[in-house]
């Protein structure tokens, strides 16, 4: 859509301040976000890394025979 077609639009403007309180609620929210989306992807590359590993047989975990026998 060209802008010339959405110029005839009227559109409500915050002042400063409140554009500023909203931005100081909001930046922790998307910092929080930003964190968990960059554990999640180290958790995928470590997961991505072991997993080949463990179903091979190059990993073993001491005490999973407890656990897995727990589970099912």
């Amino acid at each position: 859509v060209p802008a010339k077609a959405l110029s005839h639009f009227r559109l409500a403007a915050p002042s400063k301040e409140v554009a500023q309180a909203f931005g100081d609620l909001v930046q922790p929210l998307f910092a929080q976000a930003s964190a968990i989306a960059r554990a999640s992807r180290t958790l995928g590359q470590t997961r991505d890394l072991l997993l080949p590993k463990l179903i091979s047989g190059d990993i073993r975990l001491q005490g999973t025979e407890m656990i897995v026998g727990i589970v099912t």
